[in-house]
Order: C-alpha cells, then structure tokens, then sequence
C-alpha cells in the first residue's frame, strides 16, 4: 500500500473512486492506516446533524445569505466543480505540508477531487458545505457545542470577510484564496493540526462533498 500512495497513478485513481462511494471509503481508510494512523472514518460520512451542527449550519448560511460581501464571495454559480477543485487542491496541498503529513499531495486530493462532481457552486452549495464540514470537525474535536455553535458561525463569517478584505483582488483565484485560507485559518485557531489531525480534516472534507452530491442526485 506504500508504494500505491507514492504510485503517479494514485491521484487519478482516487478521483476516478470518489464517484464510487465505498471504493473512495476503502482507499482512505487504507490511505490512513499507510500512513500509520488508526481511527474511525464512519462519523465523518454523511449522517444526521446533531443539533450543535445544525445550529452551526443554518447560522451561518443565513449569515450569507444576508451578507452582500459573503454572497459575492462564496457564489461560484459560474465555476466548474473541476475548475474549483483544482484550486482548492493547491491550497489543501500547502497546508497539509505545513502540518507535516506524510503524504501530503494523496490528501489534497481526498478532500479536494469529490469537488469536481459538481457542474456548478451555487451560494447554496458553498454555504452548505463550507458550514457541514466546520460544525463536524469543531464538534469531533470537542470544540462546538449547542451553547457556542451560534457564536462559532458568526466568527466564521466574520473571519470571511476579513480575508475578503486582506486577499489581494489581483490573484486570479483570489475568492477561492480568500475562503480557504479563512477556513483553515479558523480551524487553526481551535485545532493543533497534525498529521492524524489533518488527515482527518481531509477525510472529513472529502466526505461533506460527497454527501451534497448525493443530496442533489449527482451520486
């Protein structure tokens, strides 16, 4: 299994499997293990939203919706899920390296390829799924709950519009940049990522994705 993870075949075979539900489960989970870690990946599929989580995603998408600044940033009505996928791959990619993982391009693509079953990202998808992947990640973490998790989705936003502010316009992915980096950044501020702790996120990620695809009957 080492050397499929290190194999130039591994990338393309993991966007071929993300459109094959348990085939893309079984190679993270074997991707996982490779990389010495042992955990449970089933919390991470698409299952009911504990109540934390639903708060959490219903503040926050109303938040954006609301917002003028956050709903011209996270509308991609007019980007491929290919086209976006890729720029969020190249994002994902340096920070995975920053946390020290093993092999830090496989999960990029665990948490990125999912994105190009899309034709489109609506405001309603992007909101949906950004929100879905914060409240289970915060929540696996211990950090959101039903007491904070409406506070934690305005901070969210907020930290958007922030990186609005601050990424530079000229950057040809500038939004794409801007949402990302508040994301991780976000999660940073709660989580001290390591490699278990990034290759969860990755998981979880790539998941969420999977799980509006359905939703939409694109699986």
């Amino acid at each position: 299994m080492a050397s499929f993870t290190n194999s130039p075949s591994a990338n393309g075979f993991l966007f071929l499997a993300s459109k094959c539900d348990i085939l893309y489960d079984a190679i993270v989970a074997a991707l996982c293990c490779c990389s010495g870690l042992v955990k449970k990946l089933c919390w991470a599929k698409g299952q009911p939203h504990p109540l934390a989580e639903a708060i959490f995603i219903d503040a926050f998408t109303q938040r954006v919706h609301a917002s003028e600044t956050l709903t011209r940033l996270m509308d991609f009505c007019n980007v491929t899920g290919l086209e976006y996928s890729e720029s969020v791959y190249q994002i994902a990619l340096s920070y995975h390296i920053q946390w020290g993982v093993s092999h830090p391009d496989v999960a990029a693509h665990v948490a990125a390829d999912p994105i190009a079953l899309f034709p489109n990202l609506p405001l309603g998808i992007m909101s949906r799924v950004y929100s879905s992947i914060l409240a289970r990640y915060l929540r696996s973490e211990g950090v959101l709950n039903e007491v904070n998790a409406l506070s934690l989705a305005w901070s969210f936003a907020e930290k958007l519009e922030d990186y609005n502010r601050r990424t530079s316009k000229l950057l040809p992915d500038y939004r794409s940049q801007a949402i990302n980096n508040a994301f991780a950044e976000f999660l940073s501020s709660f989580v001290h990522f390591n490699e278990e702790k990034a290759w969860q996120l990755a998981a979880v990620c790539g998941n969420a994705w999977k799980t509006e695809a359905r939703r939409i009957g694109l699986l």
